[in-house]
């Protein structure tokens, strides 16, 4: 690979501002994430958050698709994988149709391909489709198998295809139950199951019962209670550490949506991640807009837990200031087709609003890094007490904080100093922490930057002679770098942020800073779906709220923990 060719620095005790990534780790995560920063984030989730992931955000279908596997087996057929499949389509494609004929309104699985169907099929509608055409087994194969196999709800064979947990008693009875439920409709009563086409009155008969909404009648609450023991760990004496995980993570949401219900403050499910973690998890506040921050601590069954969260936040903001900077290049090179030398680069992060913009963020000289440290209110590296300070004054609705992200940055320049100041800001609230868990994130990190990886390196802006040129200058290439190795171990080289040329950068497709999913949203919409939660009418809105069955569900949970 090519390499840039690095200018001698202005001052040579700078070699050593950030991090090299020696420990070689592949990445296994897609999408958008130029960086590898995604690792850490799907890390704490699933460490916190097993068998929730972003696109399984509906309750029933952990129930329905275990009644299909189940289902299936009980009818004995041949064995093979085509006659499995071809079965496991019919139920599932039944099951979308059934959805939006009770509701039109609803979100199945695969809701173009079955609306499709519903309005080029007559008095019969075909159910031998794929609801995602991209999966033979539609939403199981693409977004639940793995979460069911998580919860133990489904054991994968060697070959051939995945069955009910047998071992696993809590798996057979969701499938009862489930069966319970549907076994008097036409659909299930005269085996509709068992042919491609099934009358429209039939399965509008079944629909209510059938569809993933029907998890809300009240002759399915023995499916709820069982979904409800299942996410808890209600079902085991001795539940494994990502069951307890998942209990605690799912308590602590309960208990901060009943605090903001006992403050009587909107929870909007426009930003969800932002009033059930970021603002209680890190800054220790209950945040609704147009009202004060009220202060908030989870109880202390739940601090470990919230700890975790802590570090998901940390790495989010992380993440906003890397990707920021990396958004920030590909903006100076994108009126440039044929590239930029790196110092052309650095004259464009360094214009004029780049240190004014600086300034204005900390509220004091920024001109080094020296002092914005020292506008920040930092003579030298901070112990934890320096920390600990640091954190008390950056504290949610203060003007120097985390949330410097969320000030307009329209420029190159601006953007590469909000980012600067960002990691000034994590540099001063996290530098000497001592947290188990700012510890777990680090080793967990891997290759990828994190925290405890990236911060302590900023200890050279101190140096009197450490220019911004300089601290740009090696974040500019640690980024580049670990944007190649990157989409090197992805195997992705030809969906590329920018690449080299020689001594160039050259762009290929914009960066749009972003914070991961904390699948806050997703568990939040299966405990409504469960009846735990709830959207209610509070202050011309409607707001996220704790039902009474929600509350004997914390109730229970928080006394497990006692």
């Amino acid at each position: 690979m090519s390499t840039i060719v690095i200018q001698k620095s202005r001052a040579p005790s700078t070699a050593a501002l950030l991090p090299r990534w020696s420990k070689h780790v592949v990445t296994k995560l897609g999408g958008r994430d130029p960086l590898g920063l995604s690792r850490l984030a799907q890390f704490l989730t699933d460490y916190l958050l097993t068998g929730i992931v972003i696109n399984t955000d509906r309750a029933r279908y952990y129930a329905l698709y275990t009644w299909i596997l189940w289902h299936v087996e009980q009818e004995h057929l041949d064995g093979s994988w085509e006659a499995f499949q071809q079965a496991f389509q019919r139920r599932e494609a039944a099951i979308a149709l059934a959805t939006l004929l009770a509701d039109p309104e609803s979100s199945p699985v695969g809701k173009r391909a079955v609306s499709d169907h519903l309005a080029k099929d007559g008095d019969d509608l075909d159910t031998q489709f794929k609801v995602l055409p991209a999966n033979d087994l539609g939403g199981f194969g693409q977004y639940y198998g793995g979460s069911l196999h998580a919860l133990g709800l489904t054991m994968r064979r060697e070959a051939g295809a995945d069955i009910v947990n047998p071992q696993r008693p809590i798996a057979v009875q969701l499938a009862e139950a489930v069966h319970a439920t549907v076994v008097d409709t036409p659909y299930v009563r005269d085996r509709c199951f068992d042919r491609a086409r099934v009358s429209r009155t039939d399965l509008t008969a079944s629909a209510a019962r059938l569809g993933i909404d029907g998890i809300a009648l009240d002759i399915a609450g023995h499916e709820r209670d069982l979904l409800i023991d299942l996410f808890f760990g209600f079902d085991q004496k001795r539940p494994d550490p990502a069951t307890t995980l998942r209990r605690r993570s799912l308590a602590r949401l309960l208990v901060t949506v009943q605090a903001y219900n006992q403050a009587n403050l909107v929870i909007s499910d426009e930003d969800l991640g932002e009033a059930l973690v970021f603002a209680p998890s890190y800054f220790g506040v209950l945040a609704a807009e147009g009202s004060a921050p009220v202060p908030f601590a989870p109880p202390a069954s739940l601090v470990e837990c919230t700890s975790f969260w802590r570090q998901f936040c940390l790495h989010g903001y992380l993440t906003l200031a890397l990707e920021g900077l990396l958004a920030a290049v590909l903006q100076v090179l994108e009126y440039q087709p044929g590239g930029l030398a790196l110092d052309a680069v650095l004259d464009e992060l360094l214009a004029s609003r780049f240190v004014t913009y600086a300034a204005e963020r900390v509220g004091g000289p920024s001109d080094s890094p020296r002092a914005m440290l020292s506008a920040l209110g930092l003579a030298s590296v901070p112990d934890e007490a320096a920390c600990s300070s640091a954190a008390a004054r950056m504290s949610f609705d203060s003007a120097v904080s985390e949330r410097v992200y969320r000030h307009d940055a329209s420029t190159p320049a601006e953007q590469a100093a909000r980012s600067c100041v960002l990691l000034a800001v994590l540099y001063a609230r996290w530098r000497a922490s001592t947290d188990r868990a700012y510890a777990v994130a680090g080793e967990r990190g891997g290759a990828e930057p994190s925290a405890p990886s990236v911060l302590p390196r900023l200890d050279t802006w101190f140096d009197a002679a450490v220019t911004w040129r300089d601290v740009l200058h090696h974040l500019v290439t640690l980024l580049v770098t670990q944007h190649d190795r990157v989409m090197y171990d992805k195997g992705r080289l030809d969906s590329c942020w920018l690449h080299r040329d020689g001594d160039l950068l050259v762009r290929d497709q914009d960066c749009e800073p972003t914070l991961r999913s904390s699948r806050h949203t997703q568990a939040a919409h299966i405990l409504v779906d469960l009846g735990v939660l709830t959207w209610a009418p509070l202050a011309e809105t409607k707001s996220l709220i704790l039902t009474s069955a929600g509350e004997a569900v914390l109730a229970r949970a928080l006394a497990v923990e006692s």
